[in-house]
């Protein structure tokens, strides 16, 4: 059964705090948002540095026919099969929308998750490059879908 339920503990005349619980079905299934393959052309600056924040990836999390929500999801970046380090953030980052580092999200009321892919291009740099966002549903056992792959491929813009 889904809803909240009241956990603590007793032991004599004592009572610890009372803490809320979330129960939730358990999800089965992870899945991007959009098109298998997303394309971001972007345009080198002609001095200094640029930071493109263009690009969202997102997914749903579904528990059956259900949207599975609150459920955490662990984003990760990997460039020709090697995952990125999180705290690598010299081009490539995943942020909040408040631009701030961080590689997990908890799906919200309708079930999705998501990140912002930051890209910094310095004047003089290759624009083109090829990028594979990895999604994992952080509970334990595995899922219908798990991890998840979307390709994102930065070209140069016309």
């Amino acid at each position: 059964s889904t809803g909240t339920s009241k956990v603590y503990a007793v032991s004599g005349q004592l009572q610890s705090v009372v803490r809320n619980v979330v129960v939730i079905k358990r999800p089965d299934s992870i899945a991007f948002n959009g098109s298998a393959e997303d394309t971001i052309r972007i345009k080198a600056p002609t001095s200094g540095v640029a930071i493109d924040t263009s690009k969202s990836v997102a997914v749903t999390v579904r528990a059956g026919t259900t949207l599975s929500t609150p459920v955490r999801v662990k984003f990760e970046l990997l460039r020709r099969g090697v995952p990125l380090a999180p705290a690598d953030t010299g081009t490539y980052a995943l942020v909040t929308t408040g631009a701030r580092l961080s590689t997990v999200d908890t799906t919200d009321g309708t079930g999705v998750a998501s990140r912002i892919l930051r890209i910094r291009t310095a004047s003089g740099a290759s624009v083109t490059d090829s990028l594979a966002v990895r999604a994992t549903v952080t509970m334990a056992g595995p899922l219908k879908s798990k991890p998840i792959l979307r390709t994102v491929l930065i070209l140069p813009a016309p």
